[in-house]
């Protein structure tokens, strides 16, 4: 089995064999890029990976962010992004991030 990628999703690419043809069959593996988030005093930190878990310094699109039905959009530099909240003792937030062509993080914060 091989993996295989157009830039946005990796495929898993077999081969088989009849003794008469060769059929290629590629199935949806995962998503070329993946953002994993992490809290950090008051800011949460996105930072932007490949499928290979590789850091990507040289990612700089727009990474879209929800918090309970709230959405903002923030300009990844060097393949980290960040936004400041501030969570009320004793409230649980969940943030995510919702972006196309990619596997989404999600944090839960603790106030």
């Amino acid at each position: 089995m091989l993996l295989e990628t157009d830039g946005k999703q990796v495929f898993l690419v077999k081969e088989i064999n009849t003794g008469k043809q060769v059929a290629i069959i590629k199935e949806h593996h995962c998503m070329f890029y993946k953002s994993k988030l992490l809290y950090s005093n008051g800011a949460v930190i996105c930072e932007i990976y490949n499928y290979l878990d590789e850091f990507q310094e040289d990612y700089n699109e727009l990474e879209v962010f929800e918090c309970e039905g709230h959405t903002i959009e923030v300009q990844v530099v060097d393949g980290i992004a960040e936004i400041t909240i501030d969570i009320p003792q004793g409230e649980t937030v969940v943030i995510r991030t919702i972006n196309e062509n990619m596997t989404n993080g999600e944090v839960t914060i603790y106030g």
